[in-house]
């Protein structure tokens, strides 16, 4: 089978949907198949990431890009084509009109469009000029919807979104996003951070540290480091070690006890996750299947506390893979304290995560439902 990927990024653009297109390019050449990606910002010559070709776009999904495109999709009549859809991501400030309007008149290709994103949101209170954002991106995913062979969402809500909110009556299914961070074993190393950490138990968060969490995680890590002694906090992530700056200015007491490693590769960032005891993961419209932070502390099997919100899913509340909360600092400082006094009940959490992880997450689910719709499209 041959594939073309046409991404808004990859490697070494940094993103989650960067990394899951890389691991989805190299899941499909594993299996046999014959993958080009098409992305901005590679190098200006063709070349290859290991078994996947790389095509670069000569301009953002600018008018060059989309005649670079045109030539190359439609050379190979067996292919097919496979648009990973955030909307921001095609430049134009996420809204590249002429991108969706190539995209309709080009539906004989008979493209998978996978949602990542949907559309911007639409609130009474928000300036005219997001909502006008908001309304456009909502045309621009349901043409993108109506172009495509088969639909695929990151999570169960966006079928709902576009739905309700986009005006698309075809089906849309959940294709499970993989951990972007694979696991790499190396019991030593993960013995000697815990010593550098020198903690009884580590507590850790994996995220970007977004303005509007960062005085809440600075609440609930104080408290939780107040409550409990003898643990330390690890802050994963790039911007981890900026939140632990800041940190140093509201309580300085708490520093000596709080870790920031910064930027790290795949394989480091692993060890890391391994290292950890806990991890405490908000998510303001609630923990669900799109979240690749969260899908990665469950394939490396560590327990996670974490909110129950809208974008939930059934799944998850029916199930024992995460200790769920409300959206409440009581309620989640609780938890923590429980999980935190029990390491049998740790066990268990992160057992159970990992299970779920492997049943419905792991890479090669992806790749049956991709392949299996490509062999329905010949």
């Amino acid at each position: 089978m041959i594939w073309r990927i046409v991404t808004g990024e990859y490697p070494p653009h940094p993103g989650g949907v960067s990394a899951y297109t890389q691991i989805i390019a190299h899941g499909l050449a594993a299996a046999g198949d014959e993958v080009e990606v098409y992305a901005p910002g590679l190098s200006a010559r063709p070349s290859y990431d290991g078994p996947v070709q790389l095509r670069p776009l000569r301009d953002h999904f600018g008018p060059r890009a989309l005649l670079q495109l045109h030539r190359g999709l439609g050379r190979s009549p067996n292919c097919r084509v496979l648009i990973q859809y955030v909307p921001q991501s095609f430049g134009l400030k996420g809204l590249n009109l002429p991108f969706i309007w190539w995209l309709a008149a080009h539906r004989a290709l008979r493209p998978l469009v996978m949602f990542h994103e949907v559309a911007f949101p639409i609130a009474r209170a928000a300036p005219l000029r997001r909502n006008l954002l908001g309304l456009v991106s909502r045309r621009m995913a349901a043409t993108a919807a109506h172009a495509a062979a088969r639909v695929f969402v990151a999570t169960s809500i966006w079928a709902d979104v576009l739905r309700e909110q986009c005006g698309f009556s075809g089906d849309a299914t959940w294709l499970p996003l993989p951990s972007t961070i694979p696991m790499t074993r190396n019991e030593g190393v993960v013995l000697d951070l815990r010593r550098r950490y020198g903690a009884n138990a580590l507590l850790a968060h994996f995220g970007g540290y977004p303005e509007n969490l960062r005085a809440r995680l600075t609440r609930l890590f104080a408290s939780a480091l107040d409550q409990h002694p003898n643990i330390a906090f690890l802050l994963l992530g790039s911007g981890g070690a900026g939140f632990r700056a800041d940190l140093m200015f509201s309580r300085p007491d708490l520093v000596p006890r709080v870790f920031a490693p910064g930027a790290l590769s795949a394989e480091a960032l692993s060890h890391h996750l391994s290292a950890c005891d806990l991890m405490l993961q908000l998510y303001p419209d609630g923990a669900c299947a799109r979240r690749t932070t969260l899908l990665a502390a469950l394939a490396h099997g560590i327990p996670v506390v974490t909110t129950n919100g809208p974008a939930t899913e059934q799944f998850w509340r029916e199930g024992r893979a995460l200790a769920l909360c409300p959206d409440d600092d009581d309620a989640l400082l609780a938890q923590l304290g429980s999980m935190l006094t029990r390491p049998d009940q740790r066990r268990v959490l992160g057992a159970a995560g990992a299970a779920l992880y492997r049943e419905r997450f792991a890479l090669h689910h992806s790749i049956r439902v991709l392949r299996s719709a490509g062999c329905e499209l010949q």
